[in-house]
């Protein structure tokens, strides 16, 4: 992948001969590109219909959580019933769960029309309820088929939409980890930000910084389950990505052959007995997807097997998943797919002199071909389900693979307290101990039941104020992988005195996680929705506060709304019990005098902006108020508004590309 300038926080700068008119269909052209898969991938007779599809924009597609808490059947329900018409959704039939609507995200974002049902969808999103998700990025993580208690890797994971899928499937059960790896850092945020809205499954995760081909092989830990959503081309996702269109040629997919065999060899070598590794692209470039299937099944020595998607899938059964399979033979071609090559000598000879061909792009022979059964590969062109295009192949592992170099991963000369960069709560020292049990006001019965091993903490001077909440799966991972854990589990702690302990809480994040494990005076229950809903958004209003609010409220008003104890804690939770299969949502909250008597205490609230539109949709009040300004916007082409500017990698999946 090409590397980024600093200055430019990783954006990549366009020639103005690459920005295009989206509205113009004739800029929705390349020459190269028609000549390079017309009748090699997409057969003549549907090229008319696979040509039309690639030039519409793509759907927008909704996924409800079927493991979140509340009912997903009644969330789902009661969210066609209010919003199914207005955007025209309909089931996804392969995926239980999924909707999909006509309009394409531009127009979500700007109509003014579906302002109510996107501000519900973010509020649904940010809770872990639904997810924005491109339709045939939900097949990887359903082809997988994660069980309960499966370790789990995810290799090249940022955004995060599959990676929050994994985690879904394994709420079920009590264990498993899913380990979320990417290389670029600048993406680590959105990736954790995408876990961090299921923070029930947070705890089951791992966020990771390695180069996915240099993935360290654990002495321990051998992976159930792993996903190889390599970096690619990405001439799949045109539908989306209209700038690709003028930059788009041949060699853009055999630039990445190499780099996506190192991949999918080290993912081979994660496995254990008996694992699934699934290996997709959002290309449909046959060099970066069978291509690399075949070279890595010949490496492996008959390791591993490719699995017949048509048997072993439910909804490739059915028939409700349509899709191509895979080609034994196609084409290694010029930068402008004038020159086909048969070997890699004509390649040598005839070739680019800029660009070097290798052996690994090239179609296996045909004694080759027949063991391999490279059509049980799966294809997804956008045109037979209105989707974008997909390659998926499915992969087990028949036995463990060894090697005799070192694969650890570990930089040469790391240290013993680098590599082992974490300790749970319960190590870290009977005063750090006995300090967030007073400042939590946690007593010896309270203490008694609360899993202090399963917190933990960075061990560096200073990295006390946050804690984390990891599961034991997660823990083990974590003994053989510390040096690159960038994060872990779902954090539950903190301190907003940098370096002390002093003003230790509970986080807003963390609140439904901990909500089962904390005893019932730190959590209020609140009694009367519509009153708190009225105390926030008066405040809210004073406050001028654009998102995330952390305001105080008198003490006396505040415990109007919630089962009033003998006295507030100094620290305590909030749930929210709603309808609508949505479930309970939660605040953290903190008396910031304590000693003083109600009528004079005050109380610090912490939530979230996008609770408020939630507690309208249950109240059946409006979520917003349309006004005659957002009308004149949206004539003007620029309806973008502040609710509008939320985060772009969870509205849909953004699959690696080249300039990602």
């Amino acid at each position: 992948m090409p590397s980024r300038s600093r200055k430019t926080l990783g954006k990549r700068h366009r020639d103005a001969r690459e920005w295009i008119d989206l509205k113009d269909p004739t800029c929705l052209h390349n020459a190269n590109w028609e000549r390079y898969y017309r009748g090699q991938v997409i057969p003549e007779a549907e090229w008319e219909p696979f040509l039309a599809s690639m030039r519409l924009p793509l759907p927008v597609a909704l996924r409800f959580n079927q493991t979140a808490g509340g009912d997903a059947k009644k969330c789902e329900a009661d969210f066609l019933h209010e919003f199914g018409t207005t955007m025209a959704l309909r089931p996804v039939a392969f995926l239980p769960g999924a909707q999909q609507g006509p309009m394409s995200r531009s127009d979500l974002k700007r109509n003014v029309s579906f302002k109510a049902a996107k501000v519900v969808v973010h509020g649904l999103n940010e809770i872990g309820r639904l997810s924005r998700q491109e339709v045939v990025s939900m097949i990887p993580p359903l082809l997988l088929d994660v069980q309960p208690d499966d370790m789990v890797l995810d290799m090249c994971a940022a955004p995060g939409s599959k990676t929050q899928q994994l985690l879904e499937s394994l709420a079920v059960g009590p264990g498993g980890c899913v380990v979320a790896n990417d290389i670029n850092a600048g993406r680590l945020d959105i990736l954790y930000r995408q876990i961090g809205r299921s923070p029930a499954n947070q705890a089951r995760s791992m966020v990771t910084n390695h180069d996915a081909a240099r993935f360290p092989v654990l002495g321990r830990t051998r992976f159930d389950r792993v996903l190889c959503d390599v970096m690619c081309s990405g001439d799949g996702t045109l539908r989306k990505s209209v700038d690709l269109w003028p930059r788009w040629n041949a060699i853009m997919g055999p630039s990445l052959n190499n780099a996506q065999c190192n991949v999918l060899q080290r993912g081979m070598l994660l496995c254990k007995q008996g694992a699934t590794l699934v290996y997709s692209t959002c290309s449909l470039n046959p060099v970066e997807d069978e291509a690399v299937i075949a070279t890595c099944l010949k490496w492996a020595r008959g390791a591993f097997e490719l699995v017949d998607a048509a048997v072993e899938t439910k909804a490739a059964r059915e028939g409700t998943l349509r899709w191509y399979p895979g080609v034994a033979t196609w084409r290694v071609t010029s930068r402008d797919a004038s020159k086909s090559f048969a070997t890699l000598e004509d390649s040598q000879r005839d070739g680019d002199e800029r660009f070097r061909y290798s052996a690994s792009m090239f179609p296996p022979s045909p004694d080759e071909q027949a063991s391999l059964h490279l059509e049980r590969c799966m294809r997804v062109p956008p045109h037979l389900q209105d989707t974008g295009g997909f390659f998926i192949a499915k992969l087990k592992c028949l036995r463990e693979m060894r090697s005799t170099t070192n694969l650890s991963g570990k930089p040469e000369g790391a240290s013993k307290n680098v590599l082992a960069a974490w300790q749970t709560l319960a190590e870290a020292g009977a005063d750090l101990l006995a300090t967030v049990k007073q400042n939590l006001e946690m007593d010896r019965d309270d203490c008694a039941a609360f899993p202090f091993d399963d917190i933990l903490l960075r061990k560096e001077s200073g990295r006390e104020a946050k804690m984390y909440l990891a599961n034991a799966a997660s823990r083990q991972v974590l003994s053989d992988l510390g040096y690159r854990c960038v994060a872990i589990g779902c954090k539950v702690f903190e301190s907003p005195a940098k370096r002390s302990l002093s003003l230790l809480r509970f986080t807003l994040e963390g609140a439904e996680a901990l909500a089962s494990l904390l005893p019932p005076r730190l959590l209020l229950e609140c009694t009367t929705p519509a009153a708190l809903l009225e105390l926030l958004e008066r405040y809210k209003k004073l406050e001028q506060r654009p998102s995330t609010a952390t305001m105080p409220f008198p003490a006396a008003g505040f415990c109007e709304c919630v089962s009033r104890p003998s006295r507030l804690p100094a620290h305590f939770l909030i749930r929210v019990v709603l309808g609508k299969g949505i479930g309970a949502l939660f605040m953290a909250g903190d008396v910031e005098n304590p000693t003083a008597p109600p009528e004079a205490a005050s109380v610090r609230l912490r939530f979230e902006v996008h609770h408020l539109a939630l507690l309208r949709y249950e109240l059946n009040l409006p979520v917003i108020t349309v006004t005659p300004v957002d009308t004149e916007k949206e004539q003007r082409g620029d309806g973008d508004s502040a609710e509008d500017n939320d985060s772009e990698e969870a509205e849909s999946e953004e699959e690696p590309t080249p300039d990602d």
